[in-house]
């Protein structure tokens, strides 16, 4: 047993006797339970699970885990990754807030511990064993005197339980001198004062080294540790010892100590020991907790500190029931005993809080919290000291995580725990990662077009889910006034994430640098504080002017008692005169007198009971019933010898900061003895009462200072003056002491304070201060009007302040405007400085504001690029993007830059909160706030919203594919039985009878019909074998299907070759079965069954499974069809390559038979021709239309004598015609526009020097009337007479041809040529006999692409140039020159026309249609053109003549119609490079694909004919350029792909009125219907009839697509019609690159070749391409808003009647019959063609791509098999099978193509396109 240890302490007259002597003496422990010191039943705390968080968390989890799998699945960069990574840490700050939520501590409304009576409290003086010692411990460093009276009369002042002994320590770290007076001033045993610790060098945390010191060496000094502890701490034994404080015997001290801490700014509550201590009553508890309430915070105005609502309400009640033990460095009660067996407070950290709960959960002690706000103080309110504070708390945290403390190092801790305090430094670090990585966010997207998500369906699902549950855990509150607060926390977390990267920085460079952190005070008011830190302490000596009255003396022992009801401030001086706020928030000012016992002799006043008058009329009176502690000296009254001390603060704020007071009560001033008043109070602010009432009333915010000096009587007004406060009433002051040179309102009003010393303490009366006291206005007019209780500025110079007088003093002479522009010089002054920040001085002195600052600038100018990019896109057109698809969204644009940029604004929100917190306070910032609130809120749920709108339709390129592979193309193999076959040779289908029956030409694939094409079918094979071999990864597993279909394909090529092996007598099969009999036409007047056509499966069709005869096209050595022989070898070598590991005998058979159909195909190399020369690939059909008719007699001029009607251009000939009948000027004017009225305007249109630099020929190089002229030869070397035809203009006419009027003029011409030499040699002949030829006559062109034009070379620098660079006539070298132009500059470079222009001789070169360009149209707009005289049907049959009848045309319907040749050999030479090796083949594709663009077409082709962007079976040149360029890497290939891929993909770019491009049809093309103006005579009665069209057409197409007008009356207008003649390729609204028909197929192959040729390019080109091909593809799959699929069977909305045989025929079924025999039902026409009903075997056609819309409108009608539109072929399903591979391989999304869309693309890096 250990021997009792009696102390006698200042506080207590006794110290209780240990455990161990309790127990000797059979004591009991003073501490007893709950019960026993209540009396009751009762609990003050429980414990409580919250199930609504708990639903709402396993919610939260188990969408979290949905949307992590998604977030993982479907990552497209490693910048998504690291999205990711943040976003997983930030769950993960986040979840351990939503685990305290599930559970929680809550008072149980016990209402505490009774309260002593006043007996009791007599007799708790004389216990010697009291159940309670409680030593309340406030430390304190430089805090104002005001604050620290506040919180020691509140402790002293609040309710004690019976038999407690309670003792006040003031632990001034600081060493006051004020302090020490204010304490021995209270002349009470029960406050004790202690100060002049020893401050050792590195100290860490100053306040833990300051209650150590009191507690080591004051307190419990007598307790000197003797040997280590090998007690328990709870009644417990332990094994071994634990560390405990030096020098303590921590187990002797008695359980009944406690220890409670307040901080100096922290008053208690009246009840603070009644309801803490019944909670410790429970001896397992050692520390009870209580909330921290605020005063000078109000909710609505401020940013900061609203997160303690957060903290004290949801956040710690969860903490201390998970078991974890939390000190927040005040407002706690803990017992001596555990604190001191964790060696007193740590000071290896700056928050010692922190540390000690930790270090008390190791120690297996308890601790609770007591959520009741017993204690109120004072948050700082000033942004830099808020910074600070948070800044010391992070590092703090830090701290303890980078030492041996961690606790994941700590072994004492359970594992849960050292989660739960790795949290205090774990949920900064994330947000110092989080906030600045979603700032950045909407950054990388606008700027870059780098995106961390990839929108889909279940994307928006799990990220919408995610955050709703998120939402509804961190907006979970018990009271729904807490939201508020709530929304404050996600601001103020974001404002302070800067501090807290600051505070990681520091804390990490401290540790690494071996620097220690050190603690600092917070600074709770503005300008309070440390000196260092800005606080300003004033104190004014305050001479009351009446001498009246005396006060009651009293002995040195006597000590008042101050109840509960008056809140008692003490001041050092004599006089104490204390702001508070009373309940309507204006302050009040009272003065209380106190006794100068332990005060210097110089400072002790005379006391007076009577009250204190400042003026007449204002008076500050003693508190009632109150008894000066003070003796009265008895000396005289008078003035000079009374004094007093008047303590006021910098800021209006912290005298706010002396209210106190309990819950619930209406607090008035301390004058009345009632309570303070509440923080809630608080926060309504009321106008000034009447200045005359008894107590005077200042406004918080208007208060100015003015000191007044007074000597002699009178006041004059000091140097550093402000405004005056109260009604005119001087204080005298007789000293006046200030801590720095700024004055009283400075900080708070920004303006000019009292000077620093003024006068010394103790000076005479006569230097003393006064202070008036001038009525304020509440509010100002900055007009210059006043209201009732209001100056106006200027009124009075003598009042006004400073920065409001003018500064130019105004004089009788000053001029009205002077007077003026002062006045409003003076008001915007004023309105600048009042906008002061109120929350922040010395901006610039601290990072923080200048990088939330930066932030907000940052996230405003992101945003606002997001805006420039949402507006220039939109003007710019959908065709300006690199992919085309369209969302389900009425939003355009980018659905990540739309979200991006309304992010980007909703990240400034916080950053301009502060701003405006810091500028501004009050109602302005409280108005900001709720906007704003509502502002984010309705950003926050309308992204949601808009998320779910711009979810793409999800397409799977995938599911497609399986389709066509499954189903189109095993379907497609033939099997026909039919053997009888009649081989036939030529256009006329003559029978060859050498050839037997013996060939089998059994299976192969039906293409379209049931005809076995060559053409489409060896296509068909070669596209799929291309798609295998270039995207295997997307048939794995199902390619087998394909490769069936590819073997039967191949084998059928293989048995076509009917003659093997012989080399003089090759004969191989084009065609089986006539095309013809199949054909069908959409023209509502074609009737095929009255035509005898056939509609039938191939099951039921005789030519394929009866007995019919099948006609069989043969090719032989005399009729080569070299593009057929070419493309079957082609697909040939393609097969082969494909089995060539899969199959090798019969891949190299393919091979072989690939070599020697090659072999036949280049046998007549010179001039090859097309197998149309000699197989039907065009078939006549009868179409009949009904039109109104009137009967014509035409005039039919015979002679010169009449008139014509019209003159017309005829541009090939370089030639005016002559019309002289209203159908000729009729006819010409529907295919060209140059028809005239006279023949001068002709001509002159013609030969203007503009249009054409040739000589006139025809008719426009003679005399009007002069049917005649003479054409010079200068190889005959004379001129030849010819004749101009006088009916139609012809003669006089040709290339190169110089025409003259005479023959004079004409040998003239060859003179002055050189042709002709008179006197040489070669003289004239004929006309011209006596000119002569000079014999060194020699000159050639040459093509010059850099100078635009052609080179007239003499001599022998032609024979430098080879035949194909040098050309005998200007004509032919420009021809040259313009194709090289074309092939060396993409269209897509210059949409308005090339890249050189040609000059020179070739100036006219450069109009490729072969007439005047718009800008030549302008240089002759004098002239006189032609136009039709009937302009309507209506006035055309005005006259009852006009006949309705039926009229029928022969109209030629191309079937297989071959166009070129030579791309077709190359094809076919690259692929047997490709299969083989042979550079012979190299060599011969690459010569043949030259010649393709020398031979096939013109340099023309490129702008006269569209068709020729599409490839297809008809046009492999562009698919052979794709593999020339990646077989050899020749610039030509990928110039000519250039021209191809930048017409597809940017076609819709040009689009538009700025960007036209003149028509370039060379000639008009006939279309049926293009109705026009036609004669036709009835063979029965000779009558000759004009056909009368709705419209008459000006133009063979679209000539202009802007002007409303159906220029080629076609129906179509503008870009409605395709043959607009802007673009090769155009944009549908819906964003299909569209061409000529069939529209689909041909974007679909174009968007095939783009994927394959993607790889020869950059990545930003590639990607590019990639993207193009996917938007094409989910336009077809019906991805597009408003688009249906054109996909059989794939999507909801797939076609259902395509016109297909084999689907749409019915399938077999029952008879009706009794024998129920099975009846085919025979297919035809009407049973199968005609119904508009679904396909009966769609199955047949799974996975086809139909033809699609035929007209710009992305008008697509499946509603019948008239209709082009719904036609399914194989040839055009090759390329869309293409597609899909290349995008399932290539792995090409949505999301990975809105990749690389920003700012910096469009605008810096512009170099990558195509």
């Amino acid at each position: 047993m250990h021997a009792a240890l009696t102390h006698q302490s200042e506080c207590f007259e006794s110290r209780a006797v240990t455990e161990g002597d309790k127990e000797s003496n059979g004591q009991s422990d003073p501490r007893t339970t709950v019960e026993e010191a209540t009396g009751q039943m009762t609990t003050p705390i429980q414990h409580k699970w919250n199930w609504i968080p708990i639903l709402l968390l396993a919610t939260f989890s188990l969408i979290a885990t949905f949307y992590m799998y998604i977030r993982v699945t479907t990552l497209t960069s490693s910048y998504a990754s690291f999205i990711l990574f943040v976003e997983f840490l930030g769950l993960s700050s986040f979840v351990p807030y939503g685990i305290l939520l599930c559970r929680g501590i809550y008072p149980t409304g016990s209402k505490g511990l009774p309260q002593a009576s006043d007996d009791e409290l007599r007799q708790n003086q004389s216990l010697q064993e009291p159940k309670y010692r409680v030593h309340v411990l406030i430390p304190c460093y430089k805090e104002p005197l005001e604050v620290i009276k506040a919180t020691v009369v509140a402790a002293m002042e609040a309710h004690l339980p019976s038999l407690t002994h309670r003792c006040v320590y003031l632990l001034d770290d600081g060493g006051s001198d004020e302090k020490r007076f204010f304490i021995e001033s209270l002349g009470s045993e029960e406050v004790k004062y202690i100060t002049g610790r020893e401050r050792k060098p590195g100290q860490i945390n100053g306040k833990s080294e300051n209650l150590n010191n009191a507690l080591r060496n004051h307190i419990f000094s007598e307790f000197q540790r003797s040997s280590l502890a090998v007690t328990d701490t709870l009644g417990r034994r332990k094994a071994t010892s634990c560390p405990a404080a030096s020098g303590t015997n921590w187990e002797q001290i008695p359980l009944n100590e406690l220890i409670v801490v307040f901080d100096a700014d922290m008053r208690a509550r009246t009840d603070f020991f009644l309801k803490t201590l019944e909670v410790m009553a429970d001896q397992t508890c050692q520390l009870v907790l209580t909330p921290q309430a605020f005063h000078n915070i109000e909710p609505d105005k401020d940013l900061f500190n609203n997160i303690n609502k957060q903290f004290w309400e949801y956040w710690l009640p969860g903490a201390f029931a998970w078991g974890y033990i939390a000190c927040t460095g005040t407002n706690f009660v803990i017992g001596a005993k555990a604190l001191a067996s964790c060696g007193w407070f740590p000071n290896t950290t700056i928050t010692e809080d922190y540390a000690l709960g930790m270090e008390l959960k190791k120690r297996g002690y308890k601790a609770t919290y007591l959520l009741q706000y017993l204690a109120e103080g004072e948050a700082p309110d000033e942004a830099r000291n808020v910074f600070q504070q948070r800044s010391r708390w992070t590092k703090g945290h830090y701290q303890v995580f980078f030492s041996l403390a961690n606790p994941l190092l700590n072994s004492g801790l359970p594992f849960i725990q050292r989660l739960w305090y790795c949290y205090a430094a774990w949920a900064p670090f994330c947000n110092t990662v989080t906030t600045p990585a979603f700032l950045l966010v909407p950054f990388m997207s606008i700027v870059f077009g780098y995106h961390p998500v990839s929108i889909s369906f279940d994307y928006i699902l799990a990220s919408t889910l995610l955050l709703t549950s998120i939402l509804s855990v961190q907006f979970y509150v018990k009271d729904l006034q807490d939201l508020r607060s709530m929304w404050y926390v996600n601001i103020s977390n974001t404002v302070l994430w800067f501090t807290q990267t600051k505070a990681l920085c520091n804390t990490l460079l401290a540790r690494f640098a071996n620097r220690a952190l050190t603690f600092k005070v917070t600074a709770k008011s503005k300008g309070s504080g440390s000196d260092k830190d800005g606080m300003r302490e004033v104190l004014l000596t305050v001479q009351p002017s009446h001498r009246s009255g005396t006060s009651p003396q009293g002995s040195k022992n006597h000590r008042r008692h101050i109840t509960s009801d008056e809140h008692l401030i003490t001041s050092p001086g004599p006089l104490k005169l204390p702001m508070k706020t009373s309940k309507n928030k204006q302050h009040k000012l009272s003065l209380q007198r106190y006794s100068q016992s332990n005060m210097p002799s110089e400072l002790q006043p005379l006391q007076s009971s009577a009250p204190t008058t400042l003026e007449k009329g204002h008076t500050s009176r003693v508190t009632k019933g109150a008894t000066t502690p003070y003796p009265s000296t008895g000396a005289p009254h008078d003035v000079a010898s009374q004094q007093g001390v008047l303590q006021l603060q910098d800021s209006l704020r912290s005298m706010k900061s002396l209210s106190t007071g309990e819950e619930g009560a209406h607090h008035q001033s301390i004058l009345d003895g009632q309570h303070p008043p509440s923080s809630e109070d608080s926060s309504r602010i009321s106008s000034p009462k009447s200045w005359g009432s008894s107590n005077h009333h200042v406004s918080r915010d208007m208060m100015l200072l003015s000191p007044v000096m007074t000597k002699g009587g009178q006041q004059t007004r000091m140097s550093r003056g402000g405004d005056y406060i109260g009604p005119g009433s001087p204080i005298h002051v007789s000293g006046l002491r200030a801590r720095t040179s700024q004055g009283v309102a400075s900080s708070r009003l920004g303006r000019k304070g009292l000077a620093a010393d003024y006068a010394p303490r103790g000076s005479p009366a006569s230097d003393a201060v006064a202070l008036s006291i001038m009525p304020t206005p509440t509010s100002m007019d900055y007009s210059g009007n006043s209201t009732p209780g209001q100056h106006k500025f200027g009124e009075s110079q003598q009042h006004s302040p400073a920065y409001m007088r003018d500064p130019v003093s105004s004089s009788s002479s000053s001029s009205w405007v002077r007077s003026v522009f002062n006045a409003c010089y003076l008001r915007v002054k004023a309105l600048f400085l009042a906008l002061r920040p109120q929350h922040m001085h010395n901006f610039g002195e601290m990072m923080d504001p200048v990088a939330l600052l930066s932030m907000f600038l940052f996230c405003i100018i992101t945003g606002c690029l997001g805006v420039w990019q949402l507006v220039s896109s939109s003007a710019a057109g959908s065709g300006t993007v690199a992919i085309s698809f369209v969302l389900n969204s009425p939003i355009g644009g980018s659905p990540f830059l739309v979200i991006a940029t309304v992010w980007a604004f909703y990240n400034a929100v916080p950053p301009y909160l502060f701003l405006h917190y810091i500028a501004s306070s009050g109602r302005s910032f409280s108005l900001a706030a709720k906007w704003l609130c509502i502002f984010s809120n309705c950003i926050l749920f309308g992204s949601m919203i808009f998320a779910w709108m711009i979810i793409p339709t999800v397409v799977s390129p995938s599911d497609a594919l399986g389709l066509a592979i499954n189903n189109l193309y095993p379907n497609s193999i033939v099997q026909d039985t039919n053997m009888n076959y009649v081989f036939v040779s030529g256009l006329e289908a003559t029978p060859i009878n050498t050839l037997g029956s013996s060939a089998n030409l059994s299976g192969g694939l039906l293409t379209s019909d049931n005809v076995k094409y060559g053409m489409p079918l060896s296509y068909s094979l070669t596209m799929l074998s291309w798609a295998l071999l270039k995207f295997p990864q997307a048939f794995n597993g199902r390619e087998q299907p394909l490769l069936d279909t590819l073997r039967a394909g191949a084998s059928y090529l293989i048995k076509c070759d009917i003659n093997p092996g012989s080399l003089s007598n090759p004969l191989y099969v084009a065609q089986v079965g006539n095309g013809a009999d199949y054909l069908t036409l959409s023209n509502p007047g074609y009737d095929p069954v009255r035509q005898g056509k056939v509609w039938t499966s191939p099951t039921q069709d005789p030519q394929l499974t009866g007995s019919a005869q099948r006609l069989v096209w043969i090719l032989t050595g005399d009729s080569v069809g070299a593009d057929l022989l070419s493309s079957a070898s082609a697909a040939l070598a393609a097969v082969g390559l494909v089995f060539q590991s899969r199959d090798p005998t019969f891949s190299q058979a393919a091979i072989n038979k690939a070599q020697q159909v090659y072999r036949f195909a280049t046998s007549q190399d010179t001039s090859p021709q097309s197998y149309c020369a000699f197989v039907p690939c065009t078939a006549n059909v009868s179409v009949t239309n009904q039109v109104v008719t009137k009967p014509f007699i035409v005039t039919n001029a015979s002679s010169t004598d009449a008139n014509p009607e019209c003159f017309y251009i005829e541009w090939i000939t370089k030639t005016c015609r002559i019309g002289y009948t209203l159908q000729d000027c009729v006819d010409q004017l529907s295919v060209n526009k140059d028809v005239y009225t006279g023949r001068l305007d002709c001509c002159n249109t013609l030969y203007n020097p503009n249009v054409t630099s040739v000589a006139p020929q025809g008719l426009c190089a003679v005399p009007q009337g002069q049917w005649s002229c003479f054409v010079a030869d200068s190889s005959e070397r004379t001129c030849f007479q010819r004749q101009i035809d006088p009916m139609t203009g012809q003669g006089c006419t040709g290339k190169e041809l110089l025409v003259y009027p005479d023959s004079l003029s004409c040998c003239e011409s060859l003179v002055l040529s050189g042709a002709i030499v008179p006197d040489g040699a070669k003289a004239g002949v004929g006309v011209c006999s006596k000119a002569g030829l000079d014999s060194s006559f020699k000159q050639c062109w040459v093509p010059s692409v850099s100078l635009g034009t052609c080179l007239k070379m003499n001599g022998t620098g032609c024979s430098t140039f080879g035949v194909e660079t040098s050309y005998g006539t200007s004509l032919g070298c420009c021809n040259r020159l313009m194709e090289l132009i074309i092939t060396s500059s993409g269209i897509s470079a210059n949409p308005s026309g090339f890249v050189v222009t040609p000059t020179g001789v070739c100036s006219t070169t450069g109009n490729p249609s072969h007439r005047r360009s718009l800008l030549q149209a302008s240089m002759t707009s004098d002239v006189q053109p032609w136009t039709i005289p009937i302009f309507s049907q209506a006035q055309t049959c005005s006259d009852g003549s006009c006949l309705v009848q039926q009229l029928s045309e022969i109209v030629e319907v191309p079937l297989y119609n071959s166009t070129s040749v030579f791309d077709d050999m190359a094809w076919g030479g690259a692929w047997l490079y490709m299969a083989t090796g042979n550079p012979t083949y190299l060599g011969q594709a690459q010569r043949y694909l030259g010649r393709h663009y020398l031979e096939d077409i013109n340099e023309y082709t490129l702008y006269n004919d569209r068709d020729y962007y599409v490839s297809s079976w008809n046009n492999v040149a562009w698919l052979t350029n794709v593999m020339l360029a990646e077989l050899t890497g020749d610039s030509q290939y990928h110039q000519r792909l250039s021209i191809l891929l930048g017409a597809w993909v940017y076609g819709g770019s040009v689009s538009s009125p700025d960007y036209v491009i003149p028509p370039m049809q060379t000639s008009s093309k006939y279309n049926p219907s293009n109705p026009k103006l036609q004669n036709f005579t009835d063979p029965q009665t000779g009558v000759t009839y004009l056909v009368i069209p709705d419209c008459y057409p000006k133009a063979p197409y679209e000539e202009d697509c802007f002007d409303g007008i159906d220029d080629d009356c076609n129906g179509y207008i503008d870009r409605f019609d395709v043959a607009c003649g802007l673009f090769p390729v155009q944009y549908t609204p819906k964003n299909l690159a569209f061409s000529s028909a069939p529209s689909l197929p041909n974007s679909a192959t174009t968007a095939f070749i783009s994927l394959i040729y993607s790889d020869q390019l950059s990545t930003q080109q590639s990607t590019q391409l990639e993207c193009w091909s996917l938007g094409q593809a989910t336009y077809m799959l019906g991805g597009n808003q408003g688009v249906n699929s054109f996909v059989v069977g794939y999507g909801d909305d797939a076609p259902t009647i395509v016109q297909q045989m084999a689907s749409s025929c019915p399938p077999a079924g029952p008879s009706s019959n009794q024998s129920n025999q099975s009846l085919d039902i025979l297919c035809s026409w009407d049973s199968g063609f005609f119904p508009s009903i679904a396909n009966p075997r769609l199955d047949l056609v799974k996975g086809a791509l139909v033809w699609g819309p035929n007209k710009w409108t992305d008008a697509f009608p499946d509603t019948s098999r008239l209709s082009d539109d719904t036609r399914v072929r194989l040839e055009d399903n090759v390329g869309f099978t293409g597609l899909l591979a290349g995008l399932e391989s290539k792995r090409v999304n949505i999301n990975t193509c809105f990749l690389g869309h920003g700012v910096w693309q469009k605008f810096v890096q512009t170099s990558g396109d195509i």
